[in-house]
């Protein structure tokens, strides 16, 4: 399935260009019990990107609809954490914008990120100073790539290494784009796109699995947070 970031490409979704789940605001809010008012709220204060709401055509007119696995992942995270920050620190915390504190991959792996097969790969791979924001995230979106396709833990670890050298000259931006794994003459391998699309193939390219980056990337930044909020710092945990 291919998707979209924070961008939809809402002509691309009418035509059905584009396979994405949606949820409908009506089910939104009778499955995670907030309100219309909360809803609205956390879009002025900018918690929920303007290019979620979707509108489209249904049998009582037009209704707003969302994408569903990213917007039940970002009210999760919102109700999870409102009453640890403010709505404005939370916006700053949601927002693609990168935090510049490094990550050992041991960490990722103790949040959940990553399973062990990466974090020998990563530790490996990882710069003697500790992953980058950008290849943190990417790091999280091949962990559930490689999940939901059941790879091999040798093809797994070849990913990382890919991915920590695709991730190490310039910043991706990585919380605004995607990790697409795809085999090309056999090959596995993955591309971060960023902006509104997902990599367009030709028919020699198999796509194997799309995924949007900004809810791993929100999920992480709350986890650097609260790093620094309570325990240990990043040098003395990595001791």
């Amino acid at each position: 399935m291919l998707c979209y970031d924070d961008f939809i490409d809402k002509t691309l979704l009418r035509k059905g260009a584009i396979s994405l789940e949606l949820i409908s605001k009506k089910q939104l809010l009778a499955e995670t019990g907030i309100s219309y008012g909360q809803l609205y709220r956390w879009k002025r204060e900018r918690l929920i990107p303007e290019g979620w709401f979707i509108k489209q055509s249904s049998h009582t007119g037009q209704e707003t609809f969302f994408p569903k696995e990213q917007m039940l992942a970002r009210v999760r995270a919102i109700l999870e954490a409102k009453d640890r920050y403010s709505l404005e620190e939370l916006a700053k915390i949601l927002s693609p914008e990168a935090v510049d504190v490094p990550l050992a991959p041991r960490e990722l792996w103790e949040w959940g990120e990553i399973g062990p097969d990466l974090l020998a790969a990563a530790e490996a791979a990882a710069p003697p100073t500790g992953l980058s924001f950008d290849q943190a995230v990417l790091l999280a979106a091949l962990w559930e790539g490689a999940q939901r396709l059941s790879l091999p833990p040798e093809s797994a670890k070849d990913l990382v290494y890919q991915a920590l050298a695709l991730a190490s000259p310039l910043p991706l931006r990585c919380a605004e784009g995607s990790c697409t794994l795809f085999r090309c003459g056999g090959e596995l391998t993955l591309a971060v796109t960023g902006g509104e699309r997902p990599p367009l193939f030709g028919p020699a390219v198999s796509v194997l699995d799309s995924r949007p980056m900004s809810e791993l990337a929100s999920r992480i930044k709350m986890k650097y947070t609260a790093r620094f909020e309570s325990g240990p710092t990043a040098e003395n945990r990595r001791k």
